[in-house]
């Protein structure tokens, strides 16, 4: 019958439940002749009876026997695992046994497509034997799923075999599970047909023009390879390269074994130079790698049990640190063996065997830096943890810190107990709850602690300071861990409370005899006693004055000194106008400098300037500034006191005409118990005191001082000052009496006399 060609679409639609046929399977059935197929007709299942398969079966005994030989060795070797499988249809296209995976036969048979069945009819839909059954060619279907239950993507080669005067002998068909790979197993369906037609003609089974007609096949077959098909097989290439550079590496020793896992069927060089460790032979192919290894290797009962218990179960498995020795040097592997399978049989093993040494070498390094680093952190008196984030799992602590904490909830676990418990675990035990709630609510929600002071009361009712420091640690973003230090500050709190009372004592005892000594000596020069007293007498009392002034500006200086180093110097900031209070201090030692004929001029920009300021320390360091001026100063000369902006800083320059500081001793006069020139201190005594704190009481203000002389011309001294004020506090004013202020002027004047 013969259909025009919108029949023809109808049928082709009809056949492929909707979609498109491909133009092979197009051509296929257009040019079917003898094969009548009316649109919308139901499709009939023609198959044999049973005594007639039986038949069928006798004739083709031989042929299946031979056909067998082949697919099964096709199977072993082929890239699929345990899905493929292999048919063979009679001359009437009827299936008459299958190969390969029990699975998808027992699909097809599910659907009614078992031995005996026609595959050339309707109820089949397109299919490869049909077609090379009407074509009487070799067919390549891809895509083969509009009929089949749960199979999509499968492919079909089929390929006809014809008898000794040219009819169809039989048809060998192959299904695969993986379209991309039809290329190779096309081209190994064809050598199979190859070794089957040649076996067949020597058995007279097919004519003798059968080679001829396997050339004029695969010259055809090339015609319906095509771009997609070219695709396909440059990508099956690409995959053998990539095993065959797998199996070749360098880096990992890979060999393949028998079934039984007892023979050697094949190896790459790595593997052979590693076992002639154990072997003494790289001719290993065939062989047996317990037989040829040396009874002295002391991992081959080890290797045995590992490959018995593999055998034993099927499974893959992996065996470590396998000791092997090369050229008299030890060497470490890694051993991987996996089976390869098809329908749950055993088809041989895969062995890989990866060179461990210097991983191994390198963990050595690990362990032993941290060794080293916990003996380090294990002498240091200081608590460290590190706490697994977010269960709070303590992954390591120091000796100091285990010991805390067993102090802390009663108990006497070790280090390795103490590793592995969380902190919800140690807040259980004997009820502890305060403080390590605390802790935890604050790592839960990631406050973390920058040398906070810490207080615990320990189990025994004594209490415990740290100095706790929190370091988190991030991995891509995420909070993976976090650091615990802390410093036990206890002792330190107990001196630094005892040093802070004993410069209390210190102060009280030595400022009290010199402040008495001075009151009497004041007193004493008063008209009232002043008559009383010879000449001779009230020269001493003056000096007694004058060295008690000395004597309390040195305690005062030395204590000042202390208390910063200790870090008990505390300031006291207000609000100030700058530029009066510099001038009332630099007016009151005019009755100082002017008995030494030195001129004293103050300046500056500014009418008023307002900055924070410890105003009773900048007193202090104005008047050292002005003495030390007037101290190095000659008859006739002049200080200059100049307050200037200078970017975001107010300066203060003192600046004289004075003898100069040699350059070689700039870089250290502001060093404690420095004297510029011992010479002068017949005339102006001195202790170094006084511009080592000077530079201390400045840098406490967030300032700086700096100092420029010519040795014979004179020395400037400029001290910068923050332009800040305090926020929301009002202006702040110190007045002084003039026996208060003459009081201030004479200690810090007491050394010039």
């Amino acid at each position: 019958m013969n259909f025009d060609e919108e029949q023809r679409d109808e049928i082709y639609t009809a056949m492929s439940n909707g979609k498109r046929l491909n133009p092979l399977v197009k051509k296929s059935w257009s040019r079917s002749q003898s094969y009548e197929i009316k649109p919308n007709a139901s499709g009939v299942t023609i198959k044999y009876e049973k005594e007639e398969f039986e038949a069928i079966l006798k004739q083709y005994t031989e042929v299946l026997e031979i056909i067998g030989s082949y697919a099964n060795i096709l199977l072993i070797n082929s890239l699929e695992d345990n899905e493929m499988i292999i048919n063979v249809f009679d001359r009437k296209c009827h299936l008459i046994h299958q190969w390969g995976n029990k699975e998808y036969s027992l699909t097809l048979e599910k659907i009614g497509l078992k031995k005996g069945v026609c595959w050339k009819n309707k109820y089949m839909g397109t299919n490869g034997p049909g077609e090379a059954y009407l074509l009487d060619k070799t067919i390549i279907i891809e895509g083969y799923e509009h009929y089949l239950i749960n199979r999509k993507g499968i492919a079909q080669i089929s390929i006809p075999i014809h008898d000794t005067v040219g009819n169809l002998f039989c048809i060998l068909d192959m299904t695969i599970p993986d379209k991309l790979n039809v290329q190779y197993y096309y081209k190994a369906l064809l050598m199979v047909c190859n070794g089957v037609e040649r076996e067949l003609k020597r058995m007279n089974f097919i004519d003798t023009n059968s080679i001829k007609n396997q050339c004029k096949r695969s010259i055809e077959d090339d015609a319906f390879v095509n771009e997609k098909f070219i695709e396909l097989n440059q990508r099956y290439l690409n995959r053998r390269l990539l095993l065959k550079a797998i199996f070749d590496q360098q880096d990992i020793g890979t060999a393949y074994y028998s079934n039984d896992g007892n023979i050697i069927l094949d190896a790459n060089d790595k593997y052979r130079d590693i076992v002639e460790g154990v072997s003494g032979t790289r001719d290993i192919i065939g062989k047996s790698i317990l037989k040829l290894t040396n009874k002295s290797w002391k991992q081959k009962q080890r290797i045995y049990d590992f490959w018995e218990k593999r055998k034993e179960t099927g499974t893959k498995g992996n065996l470590q640190e396998v000791v092997i020795p090369k050229q008299g040097k030890i060497k470490f592997y890694n051993i991987n063996v996996e089976p390869i399978k098809r329908n749950n049989e055993i088809m041989g093993w895969v062995e890989t065997i990866s060179d461990i040494t210097k991983i191994k070498r390198v963990q050595k390094k690990i362990r032993e830096r941290d060794k080293l680093f916990t003996d380090i952190l294990d002498r240091f008196h200081i608590p460290v943890a590190l706490l697994k984030y977010p269960d709070l799992n303590i992954k390591y602590i120091n000796k100091y810190g285990n010991e805390l904490i067993n102090k802390f909830i009663g108990e006497k676990l070790t280090i390795k107990e103490m590793q592995g418990k969380t902190l919800y675990e140690l807040r259980d035990i004997n009820n502890i709850d305060s403080e390590v709630d605390y802790m935890i609510y604050r790592l839960e929600n990631k406050v973390f602690l920058d040398s906070k002071q810490l207080d615990m009361k320990l189990k025994d009712k004594s209490n415990v300071t740290l100095k706790v420091t929190d370091t988190p640690l991030y991995d891509d973003g995420n909070l993976k861990s976090v650091v615990m230090a802390g410093v036990d500050i206890t002792q330190e709190l107990k001196f630094l409370k005892a040093k802070d009372q004993f410069f209390s004592i210190i102060s009280h005892e030595l400022r009290s005899p010199a402040n008495i000594i001075i009151a009497a000596s004041q007193l004493l020069l008063t008209d009232k006693y002043r008559e009383e007293l010879s000449l001779n007498a009230i020269s001493h009392i003056e000096k007694i004055k004058i060295n008690s002034y000395r004597l309390l500006r040195l305690i005062n200086n030395f204590l000042d000194i202390q208390k910063s180093e200790a870090g008990y110097l505390e300031l006291t900031k207000g609000n100030f106008d700058i530029i009066s209070f510099s001038e009332e201090i630099t007016n009151s030692i005019t009755h100082l400098t002017d008995s030494k004929g030195i001129e004293v001029i103050f300046d500056t920009e500014f009418e008023e300037k307002i900055i924070s300021l410890d105003i009773e320390k900048y007193e202090r360091i104005l008047l050292n500034l002005l003495s030390n001026a007037t101290k190095f100063t000659p008859e006739g000369g002049q200080i200059i006191v100049n307050i200037f902006q200078k970017e975001d800083r107010i300066c203060i320059s003192v600046k004289d005409s004075g003898i100069g500081i040699a350059e070689d001793k700039l870089d250290k006069i502001f060093e404690k118990f420095t004297i510029i020139d011992s010479s002068l201190s017949r005339v102006s005594e001195g202790t170094g005191l006084g511009l080592n704190l000077v530079k201390i009481l400045i840098e406490k203000m967030d300032g700086n001082i700096v100092v420029n002389s010519v040795e014979g011309e004179g020395t400037e001294f400029s001290i910068c000052l923050p332009d800040k004020k305090i926020k929301n506090k009002d202006r702040s004013s110190m007045k002084r009496t003039k026996k208060e202020l003459e009081h201030i002027t004479n200690i810090e004047f007491s050394d010039i006399n």
